[in-house]
């Protein structure tokens, strides 16, 4: 496909990632090559359509290498490459923008593992070239929390955000020049990430009743101190690594769902709710879900 093609694809893609519109453009807090990035990186693993575009004509570079029996490879290596090699034949000024296209990843797979393998095989993989083109990068150490985790679509999105610290908070806000107080709804206190997860007496209340729930001996600090927390608890793989995962979560989802709600509908009822219930019974639709996890989590319903 064409740049500007591609350009365009991913522009829509990302006004409704961040808007959950086509056409309404709103600043983006993460780089859409970041998300594009594999999990294990920080990304969301969405496809990269550009780095997709060169794994397909990368494709075609290996059907002329290999001189396939089609009437397209014999015609360009009887009009374009005659004698000379692919790999090393010249880009001519009469040669097409498909196949100057073609020939230009040349540059991208030289030296590669992956395209050295495929030149060795009967049959061409994309999926490994695109894996190839992937810039290499530190694997993020909270990247195992997303693994094997139950809860809802929104909520795994939601603490992506916060992992990256790009959550919208009035500190962050004000900032920006987009507010003019950071002050907390809930107290009189900042509207920081470490205040609004944990220092609150309301969000402390709730982490506290969620961990005594699935009697964990924890207690909650600060965001980093639980990041690191969770990070390492995590690398288990058990059933109950799993209910944690997915606890953690929901409970940050839950705090930011119930600042949210006492800032646009200002409605006395919202600060009455008991987020703690709210989180448990979410916790346990989304684990009743899994017909080999009902048996472990049905102790915890007495």
């Amino acid at each position: 496909m064409p740049k500007g093609i591609i350009k365009r694809l991913e522009s829509m893609c990302r006004n409704f990632l961040w808007t959950g519109k086509e056409g309404t453009f709103r600043r983006a807090p993460i780089a859409w090559s970041k998300i594009c990035e594999p999990k294990r990186q920080g990304g969301l693993n969405v496809f990269d359509l550009e780095r997709w575009n060169k794994a397909c004509l990368s494709k075609l570079l290996w059907d002329l290498c290999k001189k396939n029996d089609s009437l397209w490879v014999r015609w360009i290596h009887s009009y374009y490459i005659k004698q000379d090699q692919v790999m090393t034949v010249k880009v001519k000024p009469s040669c097409s923008w498909m196949l100057r296209a073609i020939l230009n990843q040349r540059e991208n797979l030289e030296g590669m593992q992956a395209w050295n393998a495929q030149m060795c095989a009967r049959k061409f993989c994309k999926k490994k070239i695109y894996n190839g083109l992937l810039k290499n990068a530190e694997t993020v150490p909270w990247r195992k929390i997303f693994y094997d985790n139950e809860a809802r679509p929104r909520v795994v999105f939601i603490t992506w955000l916060v992992c990256h610290g790009r959550l919208a908070t009035k500190d962050r806000l004000k900032r920006f020049g987009i507010l003019d107080n950071d002050n907390c709804v809930l107290c009189a206190g900042t509207e920081t990430l470490n205040h609004l997860l944990f220092e609150c007496n309301k969000m402390h209340d709730s982490w506290r009743e969620t961990l005594n729930w699935m009697q964990m001996e924890h207690t909650p600090q600060n965001w980093e101190h639980e990041l690191q927390w969770i990070s390492h608890m995590s690398k288990k793989k058990s059933w109950k690594t799993r209910l944690l995962k997915t606890a953690f979560v929901e409970t940050v989802y839950a705090c930011w769902s119930y600042r949210n709600a006492i800032v646009y509908r200002a409605d006395d009822r919202d600060r009455n709710r008991n987020i703690h219930n709210e989180i448990i019974d979410t916790i346990v639709h989304r684990i009743w879900r899994k017909p080999s996890l009902r048996e472990k989590i049905a102790p915890f319903l007495l």
